[in-house]
């Protein structure tokens, strides 16, 4: 069986296939924790995806899930972390990478998406931030969800990003304690990071608003 992490799941699945990790104790999370804290110590809230002998080492001197646990090195096939880095203090940024590797198989792949602030920034200094562009992505294509009106009168359809992800980007929606953002990421900076965490091959994606980046180990 192939094992997937989806750290920072909040109450979003992107597959049963994957394990749910999330701080917060939510209907969908599988494994409790607080990924500011390193080593990555799981708490387990629901066993229907662990009963599998990929995880039997959890259960045997942790039969009740109440106590803590970590990960074994080279245990996971896949990780998942959209929009939870920012959230973790620029301090553990290089700690968390570092940590999310050890964890990772040799071959497995590391997926990262964060807000890009440069794209924010310059969006700003462009005068390119206008309410006539969409929120939240209304189409799959990132490049055709977030265009502006063509007729709009304050943009002329110039805008790429609406003011309230403009903020977004920088502070986080803040709708509960854990969502703010600590750390900005910029392409240079996030490639820095990567480096510092022994990561050398890794690809970004093309996005209009988000640094997506795949890092095989």
């Amino acid at each position: 069986m192939s094992i997937k992490l989806n750290l920072g799941s909040h109450n979003k699945d992107i597959g049963n296939e994957y394990i749910n990790i999330d701080a917060l104790d939510l209907p969908n999370v599988d494994l409790e924790c607080d990924l500011n804290i390193i080593p990555f110590n799981f708490k387990v809230k629901k066993k229907n995806k662990l009963d599998t002998p990929d995880w039997d080492f959890l259960f045997e001197d942790n039969l009740s899930g109440r106590a803590g646990f970590i990960l074994k090195n080279n245990f996971a096939d896949e990780i998942v972390m959209e929009e939870v880095l920012e959230h973790i203090s620029f301090r553990n940024t290089v700690p968390v990478l570092k940590e999310m590797f050890r964890i990772l198989k040799v071959g497995g792949k590391l997926r990262i998406q964060v807000p890009d602030c440069e794209a924010a920034m310059r969006a700003y200094i462009e005068k390119r931030i206008c309410t006539c562009v969409s929120h939240k992505a209304l189409v799959s294509d990132p490049f055709l969800a977030f265009k502006a009106k063509p007729n709009c009168p304050i943009c002329k359809g110039r805008a790429v990003m609406d003011p309230e992800r403009f903020l977004y980007s920088f502070t986080g929606a803040q709708k509960h304690k854990y969502d703010t953002h600590l750390a900005i990421f910029t392409k240079e900076i996030m490639t820095a990071k990567l480096r510092a965490a022994g990561m050398t091959e890794y690809k970004f994606t093309d996005n209009p608003i988000k640094l997506k980046v795949e890092i095989i180990k």
